[in-house]
Formats: C-alpha cells, sequence, structure tokens
C-alpha cells in the first residue's frame, strides 16, 4: 500500500446511464478508509473519465458515492469492459 493509503475492502461498482444519456452514473461503495476517494480519482484519471458531478456520502462506516463522469470528449462513457480497470485501479 502506498504510505498513508489503507486498504480498499467490499468494493462494489455499479454503473448506468443518466437519464438523457449525457453522463454515466458511477456508484461506488466501500468501507470507508482513509485515501478512499483520492484513489477512486486517480482510477477515473487513468481511464481518460471527467467527474462532472460527485454526491460523496458515508452512511456508518461504508462509503456511497455517486459520481456523473463523462469522457475527454464531454459524452458519456461506456464502461462495460473497464469496470475490472476501474476496480483494479482503486484497489491499487
Amino acid at each position: 500500500q502506498p504510505a498513508g493509503l489503507e486498504a480498499v475492502q467490499n468494493l462494489e461498482i455499479r454503473h448506468s446511464a443518466s437519464e438523457q444519456n449525457l453522463q454515466t452514473v458511477v456508484e461506488i461503495m466501500a468501507s470507508d478508509s482513509r485515501g478512499l476517494l483520492y484513489r477512486i480519482a486517480r482510477a477515473f484519471a487513468a481511464l481518460g473519465i471527467k467527474v462532472a458531478r460527485a454526491d460523496i456520502r458515508t452512511e456508518g462506516s461504508r462509503a456511497r458515492d455517486t459520481f456523473f463522469v463523462v469522457d475527454r470528449q464531454g459524452r458519456a462513457p461506456d464502461l462495460s469492459g473497464d469496470v475490472g480497470h476501474l476496480r483494479k485501479e482503486i484497489e491499487a
């Protein structure tokens, strides 16, 4: 683990199109830990994804974060093939 970051546990990732298909909605749930939001931001950057809006919540000891994301061209990215890579980047 990089210094100052805790291991990510109980990671769940879901994605869907936004109502008007202008953005992709990514829900990330995990046990809350130091550095989790940094890891998520780093993972999005590695995939060339920009966060247009975020709803960051902690419910007890569980983080439940929702991100509305676009690709470099400002379109809703299809993350179907990238969830495994996103997971790998967050857990790294």
